[in-house]
C-alpha cells in the first residue's frame, strides 16, 4: 500500500484520482487494523502480541494507600499501565515513586488485599 504525498496547494476535489487513492489507502489501513491489535494471552510475564508491553498479576497489600512494588522484566521503564482486572472494588494508582527498568510502584485505595492484573505499556 502506498499513500501518495499531496502538495500543500492541493485542494480536495473528490473527482481527482489522487483524492480517491488516498481515501482508498486510508480505508484499507482501517480495515487492516480491525481486530488485529492484540495484547497477548494475559499470562503474567508474557509480552503483548503486537502491542509493546508485559502482563503482570500481583496481590496488593491490605493497607490503604501503602506502596506495592511490582517487578517486571521489560528491560525499560514502562510508560503506563492498564488495569485489566481487579478482584475487589478499588482503585489502583501511581504511588509517586519513580519507576525503574525492573519495578513499578503502585498504591490501592483498599483496606483489604486485591489480586490485580495489569498490562504494562512499553
Amino acid at each position: 500500500m502506498r499513500i501518495n504525498k499531496l502538495s500543500p496547494s492541493y485542494r480536495s476535489d473528490k473527482d481527482d484520482p489522487r483524492y480517491k487513492q488516498v481515501n482508498t489507502d486510508l480505508e484499507n489501513l482501517f480495515v487492516f487494523t480491525q481486530s488485529r491489535i492484540r495484547f497477548g494471552d494475559g499470562t503474567t510475564g508474557t509480552s503483548g502480541e503486537n502491542i509493546a508491553g508485559q502482563w503482570v498479576t500481583y496481590t496488593s497489600n491490605a493497607v490503604v494507600d501503602t506502596e506495592d512494588t511490582i517487578a517486571h522484566t521489560m528491560g525499560s521503564v514502562p510508560i503506563g499501565f492498564i488495569v485489566v482486572n481487579i478482584d475487589k472494588g478499588g482503585i489502583v494508582y501511581d504511588s509517586g515513586t519513580a519507576w525503574t527498568s525492573t519495578n513499578i510502584y503502585l498504591k490501592t485505595a483498599l483496606a483489604t488485599s486485591a489480586t490485580v492484573t495489569l498490562f504494562l505499556l512499553k
